[in-house]
């Protein structure tokens, strides 16, 4: 499954406006830091590497050239080797949230009231738009 085009798109915008190598940088320093909690974790390290892989090849052209050009027959190789990388976080970050709602159905994990971390807080607000009918964008 790919990321879709708008996904990519907002996905480099805001690595460019932020500032790729800043982001760059700090992706990387954070993550060697929050590596030493991970020292054994094949997905850290395959995390690690495909979102260094995606920053890498971003470039200038991505950024502000229209869709409809990025994804014409004569760019679309670039586009899919930039995004390539996200495509396999992107497949973890479903795999893990799956995991915690499986762990929530069987009990292992309780939501509380504050949330324990970054996945609690969106399957809460996933929860809480279904209870309020709400159309969201937590999917």
């Amino acid at each position: 499954m790919s990321v879709p085009p708008l996904v990519r798109m907002s996905v480099c915008l805001s690595v460019f406006m932020s500032g790729c190598l800043s982001v760059s940088l700090y992706v990387q320093m954070s993550l060697e830091t929050i590596s030493l909690a991970f020292q054994n974790d094949q997905n850290f390290d395959k995390l690690k590497t495909n979102l260094s892989k995606g920053f890498e090849n971003t470039g200038f052209l991505d950024i502000f050239c229209p869709v409809h050009i990025l994804q014409s027959k004569w760019l679309k190789w670039r586009q899919d080797a930039i995004f390539q990388p996200f495509d396999w976080v992107l497949e973890l970050t479903k795999r893990n949230i799956k995991k915690r709602v499986d762990q929530i159905e069987s009990g292992e994990h309780v939501l509380h009231d504050e949330p324990d971390d970054f996945l609690d807080a969106y399957l809460m607000k996933m929860q809480k738009d279904q209870r309020e009918g709400v159309e969201s964008t937590f999917t």
